[in-house]
């Protein structure tokens, strides 16, 4: 093996002698044997799909202790590697080197401390791509929907199944259903059901003209709905007619009221609301809720236990595949549903295992607290109402359960670890990090640690400097503040190509160690004034609209895509300077 290796090193150094310089061959062959190893413990990570029920899942290479065995194995191969780097330095020794070596270096820099510093990176990219195969979208989407329709027969509760939650048929996607007592015109039809109460309303859309500044929070008060069309020019919706819905259904809590999107690609559903279609708020997760309730309604008018059946027996068995807490079972679940009525009357605890009898319900307790609250601001007797509700809901109690909290986050661990750019993010952070050690590590080889040492206190030097200024002046002005910098930043960057025969070798190198460490900020400086003039602009031109309208700046419209711009634009600068670097090492000491 020491010969094989030695053999190679003899090639390296008569053939790429600046591979051998490097030993580039030799960390990232080890690297990479490293990343083969963290991207197979990524691909196995989720094949236990307990991990897949716990919040945020797709930080399980910071829970589990990944992270850390990555920083370690980084650590250990960057000391060995620098260490024998150190031993040979092309410029300590005189080799000669063109401006293309130069670069090629730094380039070889930045790809070791890369590599070698991502091993968490091929752990992430192993359990991504063992989900996204074992998950596609035809067959997420497919579990996701039945699942959705199939949680329409987890009773957790009876909000959910209450005249005010059904969306279809017509004309139950149009109308607002009022169920505030105060709002209520009882001499008008309306459904009850022990206290409470449902009322219909068409809705009538008018157009406003009013000040957009007696809007609030993008609203306008006295309103059911309101969009702005501009400063001045509102559409608002009222409750108009009162329409009698009493032939078409009862306040009876029924499965044809369920629109409730339970399981969602993120963590949370959008809960029980309803919008009515064709105002602001129908947005995209209404939508699915109408569409859910047409499927429903469509199953439960078709009336087949057949159907019925199979949908129970694929979600029980989406359950048993991702080890979700439950006693359910197609046979003890199918006499829940009233197949006659279709009215809810018993209900399944939502949870892992079901609670002692001792243990307080909470939806219980909301019904006391409502008592109470009722009670207290009102002679009428209420409470003898208010236990029939309670009643309603303790006689249909079973000792069934399901986790859908578990199922919840498992739909939305396996969508947040498809789809979501954070790995992108950390990656490109990544890349920084290997840019910046690259640049620190060139400036040290090209230099020596003497120069290194005081292009930092130079820099530690200008920068308190700066910031006495400022204090001193009392400068407020952001723009002034970051002309000042964007004119000392210039000087440090023109110095080295206007006066480099003129000043001594070691001044020198502090101004080329501090412009080949700063360029990219200095890019990144002029990006932020071209901003800063442009917000001014704007400003000037909205006065008090600026903060409503906000138009997007430069550095807002180029996002995430300035760290890639800068990025190439520091490769492109290092490229260029290594003459200016050459032109320096040739200067005679003194």
């Amino acid at each position: 093996m020491k010969n094989w290796i030695n053999k190679i090193d003899k090639q390296l150094l008569e053939r790429f002698p600046l591979l051998w310089i490097t030993r580039a061959p030799w960390v990232l062959l080890v690297s990479l044997a490293i990343h083969g190893i963290f991207f197979a413990l990524g691909w196995n990570v989720f094949k236990n799909p307990l991990l897949l029920q716990d919040y945020n899942a797709d930080d399980i290479y910071i829970k589990n202790g990944i992270l850390l065995l990555s920083i370690i194995c980084s650590v250990l191969i960057l000391v060995v590697w620098l260490i024998v780097l150190f031993r040979h330095n092309a410029f300590k020794n005189f080799y000669p080197t063109s401006r293309w070596q130069l670069f090629s270096s730094f380039v070889i820099y930045v790809i070791v401390f890369l590599l070698s510093s991502t091993f968490y990176s091929s752990y992430q990219m192993g359990y991504k791509g063992y989900i996204s195969e074992k998950y596609t979208d035809a067959v997420y989407n497919k579990k996701l929907d039945q699942a959705n329709l199939a949680a329409a027969f987890l009773s957790f509760n009876q909000e959910d199944y209450t005249i005010d939650r059904r969306r279809y048929p017509a004309p139950f996607d149009t109308l607002y259903c009022e169920v505030g007592e105060a709002f209520i015109d009882f001499s008008k039809p309306y459904l009850s059901r022990f206290t409470d109460e449902y009322q219909f309303y068409t809705l009538r859309k008018t157009i406003k003209k009013v000040s957009r500044d007696e809007g609030v929070a993008d609203e306008l008060p006295g309103h059911l709905y309101s969009e702005a069309f501009n400063d001045s020019t509102w559409a608002v919706w009222d409750k108009d007619k009162v329409v009698d819905v009493s032939s078409l259904a009862t306040a009876e809590p029924s499965y044809f009221n369920y629109s409730r999107v339970l399981f969602t690609e993120g963590y949370y559903d959008e809960g029980p609301a309803i919008y009515v279609k064709g105002t602001p708020r129908f947005d995209e997760n209404q939508q699915k809720s109408q569409a859910l309730s047409q499927q429903l309604y469509q199953l439960l008018k078709r009336n087949s236990e057949e159907e019925i059946h199979q949908l129970f027996s694929s979600f029980l068995a989406t359950a048993k595949e991702f080890r979700i807490g439950t006693n359910l079972t197609v046979k003890n679940w199918l006499p829940l549903i009233n197949r006659d009525s279709f009215v809810v009357k018993n209900f399944v605890y939502n949870g892992d295992n079901m609670p002692d009898n001792r243990e307080y319900n909470e939806e219980v307790a909301t019904a006391v607290d409502a008592v109470a609250s009722v009670s207290a601001s009102s002679d009428s007797p209420v409470e003898g109402v208010k236990s029939l509700k309670q009643e309603y809901f303790e006689q249909g109690r079973t000792q069934l359960y399901f986790d859908a909290n578990a199922l919840k986050n498992v739909f939305g661990n396996i969508d947040s670890i498809k789809s979501d750019s954070y790995w992108a993010v950390l990656f490109q952070m990544q890349c920084w990090l290997a840019f910046g050690l690259s640049l620190v590590l060139l400036v040290f080889r090209a230099t020596g640690l003497s120069s290194l040492l005081f292009s930092v206190i130079a820099g530690i030097v200008i920068a308190i400097a700066l910031s006495l200024v400022v204090v001193g002046l009392s400068i407020q002005n952001e723009l002034v503040i970051s002309y000042l910098a964007f004119i000392i930043g210039t000087i440090i960057l023109l110095t080295p190509l206007i006066l480099l025969r003129k000043i001594r070798k070691k001044v020198l190198a502090v101004f080329i160690n501090i412009t080949i460490v700063g360029f990219v900020p200095y890019i990144l400086l002029i990006v932020g004034i071209i901003s800063m003039h442009q917000k001014n602009h704007y400003r000037a031109k909205l006065g008090a609209l600026y903060y409503k309208q906000m138009p997007p700046v430069l550095i807002e419209q180029l996002g995430m895509d300035l760290s890639t711009y800068l990025l190439i634009a520091g490769f492109l600068f290092m490229f260029l300077y290594t003459s200016v670097i050459k032109k320096w090492k040739a200067l005679p000491e003194g």
